[in-house]
């Protein structure tokens, strides 16, 4: 449900078929990309926490627009925040899943928009 002052961007469907058609391997095959590495979406200033470890790990398996996989973390002064360039229309919509994948990893809220930072629970 979608209230007076919020706007639906996207819809995200979940689940398998249990035998995918020609054009759903043609899809995915034009559009799955390699993931990329943890040390290509995390810039630290020192050694990482296994909390961090453990949100980055389910950032890795986080889905994109387009395979992008922009979202970047930052983990400084033991304090992590997460951005993104936004210059693409679902960039917000992608740094989103990103940091919800994240919460679900290591165990916490990050606050709100690009640049949030990240409390642990």
């Amino acid at each position: 449900m979608v209230n007076d002052s919020e706007e639906l961007v996207c819809v995200v469907l979940v689940g398998r078929v249990a035998a995918p058609s020609l054009t759903e391997k043609m899809m995915r095959s034009a559009t799955h990309r390699k993931v990329k590495a943890m040390a290509e979406r995390i810039i630290s200033d020192q050694p990482l926490p296994q909390w961090v470890e453990n949100g980055m790990q389910a950032v890795l398996l986080a889905p994109s627009a387009k395979n992008s996989q922009k979202a970047m973390f930052k983990y400084e002064n033991n304090s992590l925040s997460a951005g993104i360039a936004d210059d693409y229309a679902m960039d917000l919509v992608d740094l989103g899943i990103a940091k919800k994948h994240f919460e679900i990893g290591a165990g916490g809220k990050f606050e709100f928009g690009n640049g949030g930072v990240f409390h642990l629970s």
